[in-house]
């Protein structure tokens, strides 16, 4: 018969399946709002078993969350491995989870359809000017990146120079770059919270980014951020233009604040 092991906190339940002797991963949910809208994850944990030779083996363990309101922060007992990360990333799909340099993971819903187009027009603009540029390679917000400080984020859209990806081997490019874009851009969105986003962006900077754009499409600004100096603030620009890595670079912003 199988086994279950059940351990609840603010509305969760951990199942364990059969063999397993004791059950060492208690993931503690910082964020839980009984009164707002329940999502339900699908999180890939990790316990313990000891056997007659009393060894240990990490095994997986799935484990539902339910009545979590996103965005949520969870504390595994260990901060993830970039595989366990990925498998958790997958399994929640649309949901973005970026795992944070205290080893929590930020798990957030997906965007909503005007600030997906923001995203999805970003993006392509940016795609289609590194195309005739040639420099660099781009990426959307479904890349991860390894920064120094031990955390993985993604941003909306990112440029990477391309030198950087050739050096590369084939294995690492299947996983999370190891290291920070040397230009992204990260567009707010409804459910963010803009002195977390600034806050984000600064990390961004201290890990090695050269470049970062901040749109706010609800207060109509754009922060530029560069290393060795302070935010500027654009008041609703009609075009940004890209300086440092992504010299020649420009946006237009008029889909951004349609």
């Amino acid at each position: 018969m199988r086994e279950i092991i059940a351990l609840v906190e603010h509305g969760f339940a951990f199942f364990a399946g059969q063999g397993i002797a004791e059950a060492v991963a208690k993931i503690r949910l910082r964020r839980w709002h009984p009164h707002k809208s329940r999502s339900t994850l699908s999180l890939a944990a990790v316990c313990r078993k000891e056997d007659a030779e009393s060894r240990e083996e990490d095994i997986a363990m799935q484990v539902a969350l339910q009545n979590v309101a996103l965005p949520a922060r969870l504390r595994p007992p260990v901060p993830l491995s970039d595989e366990e990360l990925m498998a958790f990333s997958a399994a929640n799909k649309p949901c973005k989870v970026e795992r944070l340099a205290s080893g929590e993971m930020l798990v957030k819903a997906p965007s909503g359809y005007k600030n997906n187009l923001r995203k999805a027009y970003v993006v392509h603009e940016l795609f289609a000017w590194a195309e005739g540029d040639g420099r660099g390679e781009v990426f959307s917000s479904n890349a991860g990146f390894n920064l120094p400080d031990g955390s993985t984020l993604s941003p909306d859209a990112g440029w990477v120079e391309r030198s950087r990806v050739s050096a590369l081997s084939e294995y690492q490019r299947e996983r999370f770059l190891p290291f920070a874009p040397d230009f992204l851009i990260e567009i707010l969105s409804p459910s963010d919270s803009l002195p977390e986003l600034n806050a984000k962006m600064e990390q961004w900077i201290a890990n090695g980014v050269r470049v970062a754009w901040r749109i706010d499409p609800f207060g109509g600004t754009v922060a530029v951020y560069a290393a060795a100096a302070a935010p500027v603030v654009l008041d609703r620009p009609d075009v940004v233009e890209g300086k440092g890595p992504v010299a020649g670079f420009q946006l237009k912003m008029a889909r951004v604040w349609g």
